[in-house]
């Protein structure tokens, strides 16, 4: 009775022990949706968020580049004290308490210290600045190089978050297919023994199976270990910080999207444009460096309040005016940074027709490579279906003891093999056709 008492205990142990363990398991699992996921990558990513940060500083540099058309103003107060002869008639004189006693020679030679304070507000007003002008132009192409590099670099994590997520989604069905595989082949190493035991089977096709159980169940555990992996780069294209082992609510499937073949490369994909931009800001620094031989001219005022006290305001002054500069020779500087900045454009405009003619190759190779693995769907599945009958026709000649071990298992390696490239060719499939829209700036 206690025996019993004790198995029934333990028993029930064991079951809820087990429940246990698979909630935990489960709750280790995160079902996330390929939206979910593209969602959290723009909002976390950090290439994302770096590409968001360079975004504002040149928006930060184009605001800047107001200078050259708002006024400056500045403000100080300077205190100063000093028992110089010139500066401190000078002082007074500012302070306007000039009278005929500070004309006395001796206090004209040995003055007393003489404190001076003046309060100033100066106002810098540009009015024509040609360089200045071509420099805002660099500053506004770079925000809108900017903000077109931003908005690839949300594409292009965004199909890189479609790829990864097809990987995890093409783990998750590896694990499946090996899962049925080692049950399937344990169903044969029980069948196997039965037929050993009556004698129908010979000892070295037992080690057969136990060899192709242990390949099965390593294969089975790399999967697994490939699902952990590609999850966790999953994770970190989302930005998250603490990695969880994620699993796709919905399964690998072929996308059954029509392609357009005949299309061309579009200038308005966001890389693109960003390179357009880069060409244009060169021209501008180009036309600004030559801009310098022409003069600037910029209006100017001051106004002064001083006295000999902190604070007071005796007398106020002011000086207003316009300022005409021109560098008509910088010792070769600026015919050296005109040379200079012609060869830099001579340099973007060659990478501009490189990156295109890049593009254009990229596409034409995207193309092919859809055109490959359209056909190699095709002959995966095909390949599939004949190994699976394969297989069919085998095990049945086996179950009535007309097949060999060997070619029962060698027929379901094959069979599994196929599966394998099967789903393998539909993620390479899928993939072709996220990457041809990417490139095609759909």
């Amino acid at each position: 009775m206690k025996h019993q008492f004790f198995y029934s205990y333990l028993k029930i142990t064991i079951t809820l022990l087990t429940i246990l363990f698979i909630q935990i398991s489960n709750a280790q699992e995160k079902a996330i949706t390929l939206q979910d996921a593209i969602n959290s990558a723009k909002e976390k990513n950090r290439s994302i968020l770096i590409a968001n940060q360079q975004l504002k500083a040149a928006q930060a540099d184009y605001n800047k580049s107001l200078g050259i058309i708002l006024p400056q103003l500045n403000v100080s107060h300077t205190a100063l004290a000093t028992n110089d002869p010139l500066n401190a008639f000078g002082f007074t004189l500012q302070q306007q308490h000039v009278s005929m006693a500070s004309f006395d020679p001796n206090k004209l030679n040995n003055p007393d210290r003489t404190e001076h304070y003046v309060s100033q507000v100066q106002v810098l007003q540009p009015l024509i600045n040609v360089d200045g002008i071509f420099y805002r132009n660099v500053a506004k192409n770079g925000l809108n190089a900017r903000t077109s590099m931003a908005t690839h670099t949300s594409n292009y994590t965004e199909l890189e978050v479609k790829k990864v997520y097809g990987q995890l989604q093409l783990m998750y069905q590896l694990v499946e297919v090996y899962k049925a595989a080692e049950k399937t082949i344990l169903e044969h190493k029980k069948m196997a023994n039965n037929f050993f035991d009556q004698g129908f089977l010979k000892k070295n096709d037992l080690l057969e199976i136990d060899i192709h159980v242990t390949d099965i169940q390593n294969q089975l555990q790399n999967a697994e270990k490939l699902v952990k992996d590609t999850s966790a780069y999953l994770n970190f294209l989302m930005g998250v910080e603490n990695f969880t082992t994620l699993k796709p609510t919905e399964k690998l499937e072929l996308n059954t999207e029509k392609i357009d073949l005949n299309g061309s490369l579009s200038t308005e994909r966001s890389d693109l444009k960003a390179a357009q931009y880069g060409v244009d800001a060169q021209k501008s620094m180009y036309n600004a460096s030559k801009m310098k031989f022409l003069p600037n001219i910029n209006a100017f005022a001051n106004f002064n309040w001083a006295d000999d006290e902190f604070l007071k305001t005796q007398s106020d002054s002011y000086m207003m005016g316009i300022r005409m500069s021109w560098d008509i020779f910088k010792g070769f500087q600026n015919v050296g940074e005109v040379q200079k900045q012609k060869a830099e454009l001579k340099i973007a405009e060659l990478n501009l027709d490189t990156y295109i003619t890049y593009s254009e190759m990229e596409l034409e190779t995207a193309k092919r490579q859809f055109i490959n693995a359209e056909n190699a769907l095709q002959l995966s599945l095909l390949g599939k279906n004949h190994a699976e009958e394969a297989l069919k026709i085998r095990k049945n000649r086996f179950d009535q003891g007309l097949e060999k071990t060997a070619d029962l298992l060698n027929a379901e390696t094959v069979y599994l093999q196929k599966q394998l490239a099967y789903l393998q060719a539909i993620f390479e499939y899928n993939f072709t056709i996220s990457h041809l829209k990417f490139i095609q700036n759909q």
